[in-house]
């Protein structure tokens, strides 16, 4: 059974009358069939839809929105007021900043770090270790591994 922390620093068993209470405290909303493994930090008015995967060490800021059946590796952080839409994976020790957006079926690499006010649209992939720059959009299904290069809004190929 996992632990939630939330921004008093109280730490709760998930799955708990009292973690029920917290989270109307924090105005926090998990849907049906969630799974939370180890302990997460989840901040104010968080939601998680329903069959999202949450692994230990997994912070998620103030305001978070994490669609159905989003997994969320060991160690992911997650900025305040991001969207992780359904179906999308984050991999361990990734970083998501703040106001940023990945759409539906995005694949976020081990360690890569995505920037604030960041869209990553839906079906898009960015490889491990790779870091994306604030304000900066990734067109649909595109796959950005090593040796890419964006150009302030702009995908471009290594050839």
């Amino acid at each position: 059974m996992g632990k939630i922390k939330f921004n008093d620093g109280n730490i709760y068993e998930y799955d708990t009358d009292d973690c029920e209470k917290a989270m109307r405290l924090h105005k926090i909303c998990i849907g049906f069939n969630v799974s939370i493994n180890g302990s997460v930090y989840i901040g104010d008015s968080a939601i998680i839809d329903r069959g999202a995967k949450i692994s230990d060490g997994a912070s998620l800021g103030d305001y978070v929105l994490i669609g159905e059946s989003v997994i969320i590796s060991p160690n992911v952080s997650i900025g305040e007021r991001a969207a992780v839409c359904t179906g999308s994976i984050i991999l361990n020790n990734a970083k998501i900043g703040q106001h940023s957006v990945l759409d539906k079926r995005v694949c976020i690499g081990r360690q890569a770090v995505i920037g604030s006010y960041v869209l990553i649209s839906e079906g898009a992939i960015v490889g491990e270790n790779f870091t994306v720059a604030d304000f900066v959009k990734i067109e649909r299904d595109r796959v950005i591994k090593k040796g890419a290069k964006l150009l302030g809004c702009t995908y471009l190929q290594n050839e």
